[in-house]
């Protein structure tokens, strides 16, 4: 997907474990981050789906397995309308940046744990740059390779595809749904 960056990072091992650097400022990762946050879920836990107007992400698993569904809904991107699905593991550590305007979100397989970096601080965005669709959404253009068990009462409420969608590219668009708090991410 067009601006999606996935990136395999380098455990450097020897016999007392190893170190892998997880983000430096001089890759080119599409994101610059102003939080770091640590993040973990429990199994088959949803979070998403959400996009974001203004701030990207990057996040890197530590540990468990995430299934990360994304959606392109930038205007003037070439993958607009495209669905994809990413596996990402702690034992293969890899980065994945995620541009503002791509709907994400992800079911952790198992327990799971990662950082998770943003270019704009929770504090300092709000409803106008958190909304968000339904995680089962079929016009999402990819298959969940499980259901998610447990699913905070936001993303529950949130409606289609189409209705996000319209509300981007109509007039007077409105907010998301009410609560911001990074628990309910």
């Amino acid at each position: 997907m067009d601006g999606v960056r996935q990136v395999a990072l380098v455990p450097h091992e020897d016999e007392r474990g190893s170190f892998t650097e997880v983000f430096a400022t001089h890759w080119d990762t599409g994101v610059e981050p102003t939080q770091w946050s640590l993040v973990r879920s429990e199994a088959r836990a949803l979070r998403g789906m959400h996009i974001h107007a203004r701030h990207g992400e990057y996040l890197s698993v530590l540990s468990g397995v995430l299934w990360v569904g994304l959606h392109d809904l930038r205007p003037t991107s070439p993958t607009r309308g495209m669905g994809q699905l990413i596996r990402l593991s702690g034992d293969e550590p890899s980065g994945l940046s995620i541009p503002s305007g791509i709907v994400h979100g992800w079911i952790a397989e198992v327990a799971a744990a990662h950082l998770q970096a943003v270019s704009e601080s929770f504090a300092t965005y709000g409803a106008d740059d958190n909304e968000g669709c339904r995680w089962d959404d079929p016009d999402l253009g990819f298959t969940w390779p499980l259901a998610p068990t447990l699913v905070s009462a936001r993303s529950e409420a949130f409606g289609s595809l189409s209705d996000l969608r319209a509300a981007r590219e109509g007039p007077g668009v409105p907010a998301a749904t009410a609560g911001t708090d990074a628990a309910a991410r």
